[in-house]
């Protein structure tokens, strides 16, 4: 396992990614883990862990391993917090970066290193997700955790191998073959058929923030992506992308001869 790293460098690096960031709050002494992104502090209060997703529940040996690992790091320690921005999800949750007290381990990327969590990217606020996904990358690499595991392995984008996970949270890999916006929204759709062939959405209100993150149709349509979403059924396997970290470039789209 890899150790801790220096508590001002994690800080430094997490600042440069996000810009000013909130300020860290007094240590926390935590009471229990509830899961591997819940802990219920002494206070009373509950933390999410920003920017991470849990093994399902009824992955009863993955959520367990995630547990006892977090549980683990825990152990007679005290946590610090970076709140996110908003700092409480809408179940009342305190949400926040958070890290060990005695040597300042940043315990979502350790979850992440591990493959004990995959990264959500869901929140467009949660900060760090950039060096989360990093982590994610080497993890998924060196088979670690979850990523071995049947239900959350690195898919295709073929709808042989998505429909059987239709309903979960998946991640995938596949070249785009055209990008270009429908009536309303953008559509990069991986297949000729969009009867059947795997497609994601980007809805009208979202696109303007992917263009600014350089994710045009134009750059997209080609390119070779990894995306990470809600799978759902609708003319074969769909996902709806709401923000511009769902979506990774691996490969630029192939050059054209524009003379031709």
């Amino acid at each position: 396992m890899p150790g801790p790293r220096p508590f001002g460098l994690l800080l430094a690096l997490l600042c440069g990614l996000v810009g000013a960031t909130p300020a860290l709050a007094d240590p926390l002494r935590p009471a229990a883990v509830e899961e591997a992104s819940l802990i219920r502090l002494q206070d009373g209060r509950t933390l999410r862990l920003a920017g991470i997703e849990a093994p399902l529940l009824q992955h009863e040996e993955a959520a367990a391993a995630a547990r006892r690992a977090l549980a683990d790091l825990l152990a007679g320690d005290a946590l610090v917090l970076r709140p996110e921005l908003p700092r409480r999800d809408r179940l009342g949750r305190l949400v926040a970066q958070a890290f060990r007290h005695s040597d300042g381990l940043w315990l979502q990327a350790f979850l992440v290193r591990q493959g004990l969590v995959r990264v959500d990217p869901f929140s467009a606020t949660s900060s760090g997700l950039l060096e989360l996904l990093s982590e994610e990358e080497l993890a998924r690499r060196e088979g670690r955790g979850l990523w071995s595991h049947p239900a959350y392995r690195l898919r295709t984008a073929s709808p042989q191998d998505l429909l059987p996970w239709i309903g979960s949270v998946q991640v995938l890999e596949g070249r785009i073959m055209s990008a270009g916006k429908g009536r309303r929204d953008l559509y990069l759709n991986f297949g000729g058929d969009w009867q059947s062939d795997t497609t994601a959405r980007i809805r009208r209100q979202h696109v303007s923030r992917f263009e600014k993150a350089g994710l045009t149709a134009e750059r997209l349509s080609g390119a070779k992506v990894r995306l990470r979403g809600w799978l759902q059924s609708w003319n074969g396997p769909f996902l709806d992308l709401s923000n511009p970290l769902q979506v990774e470039i691996l490969e630029e789209a192939p050059a054209t001869d524009a003379s031709q």
